[in-house]
């Protein structure tokens, strides 16, 4: 899950970085102004959480995993009420549903993890 989680977070946050006019464009979004600056913003956080699920994903230490996967499931909670919110009032095209669903998907995945025992977490 933690594995999965940085390969997505550290391509898209990159990409933000890199060309973030052209990371958004395939859901609708076209970046004007300082938008794009933001959108590089965004993705030097996005690095910032891979950066955190890569140290979670490596470490033993069932305390330290047990707050990343806290941080990461509130992330995605949010962002999946924040990504569905933008997607009903029609920020994005019909591809903005996988957005939404990627989110909703991981922000399940990381609240289940919370259920586990800290032994059994991934």
């Amino acid at each position: 899950m933690l594995l999965v989680a940085f390969l997505l977070e550290v391509t898209f946050g990159a990409a933000f970085l890199v060309a973030p006019a052209v990371t958004m464009a395939p859901v609708g979004v076209t970046l004007v102004g300082m938008a794009a600056d933001a959108f590089r913003l965004f993705g030097t956080a996005l690095l910032g959480f891979a950066l955190l699920l890569w140290c979670a994903h490596r470490t033993t230490n069932h305390e330290v995993k047990g707050v990343a996967i806290r941080t990461l499931a509130a992330y995605y909670s949010l962002s999946a009420l924040v990504l569905l919110w933008l997607q009903l009032a029609g920020r994005f095209n019909v591809l903005g549903w996988g957005m939404v669903a990627t989110h909703v998907g991981f922000a399940l995945w990381f609240l289940s993890a919370l259920k586990a025992k800290p032994s059994s977490r991934p």
